[in-house]
Order: structure tokens, then C-alpha cells, then sequence
């Protein structure tokens, strides 16, 4: 919440927000493996299902449109993504988000190349929302 007063809310509905003109080879660590070696995946698949079914269930309330219809319990989702019904609804649940400290989210950043707001993916994209499961 402290972060919240001196940052704003990431622009999720602009596309060039998030770009980077370079990726840089990473390296992980001996200590980064063994600490994810050590995790309890199956604690958190079962909390990511648990907030998954969740935002499923918020979504529903609010008339979103799954992107998935099927669910299946072995996975571990990395969010609940959903339509809005147009851009202006996808804003206001970024807001609601960050309001109410919950990651939510657009993806994904397109190449420049894909950048044409005149195009069916780029408009399906306006409306995508993601809400973290993490």
C-alpha cells in the first residue's frame, strides 16, 4: 500500500508501457534452484485453483467472457484471464485492481510490427483482462 502513494498504476491498456528495446541473457542461481527445488508445488497449484475459481466466479458475476471454458485441476494457472465487453470495462477493473491492491493486468505486449489498433487481435486484446493467481 505504501508503494501504491508514490508509484501510479502501470498503464496495462497501453502497449508501448511495457515494452523493452533489449532482453539480457539471465542466469540463475545454485541457491535460486535449490529454493525451487524446495518449493511445495502441489500447495501452490492448489492455491493458484483456489483463486482461479475465484476470479471465475467474480467474473461470471460481472458478465465477463471466459477465455477458457474447461478447467482442469492439474494445471497451475499463472492467472484467470477474461473479456471485457470493451476496452473503457478493461480500464476500469485495471482500476479496480490497483484500488484494491489485486494484480490485474493485460497480456501481451506485441511485437511493434503487430501494433495496429485496426486489426481483430489488437481489439481482442483491448478487452483482455488477467487477474493473477499468484
Amino acid at each position: 500500500n505504501i508503494k501504491k502513494i508514490y508509484t501510479n498504476r502501470p498503464k496495462y491498456e497501453d502497449q508501448n508501457f511495457f515494452r523493452v528495446s533489449e532482453i539480457f541473457p539471465i542466469h540463475i542461481s545454485y541457491n535460486d534452484i535449490k529454493k525451487i527445488k524446495g518449493l511445495n508445488w502441489n500447495l501452490i497449484r492448489d492455491s493458484r485453483n483456489k483463486k482461479y475459481k475465484q476470479f471465475e466466479s467474480l467474473s461470471n458475476k460481472f458478465k465477463l467472457k471466459k477465455v477458457f471454458e474447461n478447467f482442469d485441476d492439474d494445471l497451475m494457472p499463472w492467472c484467470f484471464p477474461t473479456y471485457a465487453s470493451n476496452n473503457k470495462e478493461a480500464i476500469e477493473f485495471f482500476d479496480w485492481g490497483w484500488k484494491n491492491n489485486i494484480k490485474v493486468f493485460s497480456w501481451p505486449t506485441f511485437p511493434e510490427s503487430l501494433v495496429d489498433v485496426n486489426t481483430k487481435h489488437y481489439k481482442r486484446w483491448e478487452r483482455l483482462i488477467c487477474f493473477s493467481t499468484e
